[in-house]
């Protein structure tokens, strides 16, 4: 009592043939001989994921281009420490060589050039987001043993590794000098930070050879 209106096709991950939608939907009420239309599936179109491993993120034009040629698109740009040259792509995903559906989004891994020293730290921000992992130390550089004339004013800013963000956590704790640092349990740090308890510690040793001028 219902004709057959429009049939249209989509690309599905469904068996070829299968009814995906119609319109009106299931379960609605509508007039004798009113028209219902269907999309139907077909097969979705695949394409070959190329391989960017050891390439360089300058080449992004490049990248760009070759994903374009396969129907692809560039996803985020994470940067992570590596042992590879500054702008050495290092991973993606999907894998090169994978089989995807088109227009999908292929993410690359890119190493960076430094380890970061605090989290206020952001890499330029391009085209694309930008994922940064969580920040990593490195052994300090060597302090400043310039005298200190009063240590319980001296800014927490002055240990190595300290940033706004930083400062902000310790002070939102009541630690608001080198001094208030120089005597706190490396463990509620270690929590007020969200970092480890090495890190901690490292802080806190600083800001007792401060104290000790």
């Amino acid at each position: 009592q219902l004709k057959l209106g429009e049939v249209n096709t989509r690309a599905d991950s469904s068996p070829e043939g299968t009814v995906i939608s119609q319109t009106p939907i299931v379960g609605t009420e509508v007039e004798i001989g009113s028209m219902v239309s269907i999309v139907v599936s077909i097969p979705e179109k695949m394409t070959i994921v190329p391989d960017f491993i050891d390439g360089n993120i300058k080449d992004i034009e490049e990248i760009r281009n070759e994903l374009r040629e396969r129907n692809l698109q560039l996803g985020d740009i994470i940067y992570r420490f590596s042992d590879k040259a500054k702008g050495t792509i290092i991973e993606q995903n999907p894998e090169a060589g994978s089989k995807v559906v088109i227009r999908s989004i292929v993410n690359l891994t890119v190493a960076k050039a430094s380890f970061v020293f605090d989290d206020d730290y952001r890499p330029p921000i391009g085209e694309h987001p930008i994922v940064i992992d969580e920040p990593t130390f490195i052994p300090r550089p060597p302090m400043d043993l310039t005298p200190v004339i009063d240590d319980h004013h001296t800014p927490i800013r002055e240990i190595h590794g300290i940033g706004s963000v930083y400062e902000g956590r310790l002070d939102n704790s009541g630690i608001t000098t080198v001094e208030n640092l120089a005597t706190a349990d490396a463990t509620h740090v270690a929590e007020v930070l969200r970092t480890n308890e090495t890190t901690a510690l490292r802080m806190i040793t600083d800001a007792q050879i401060i104290r000790r001028r």
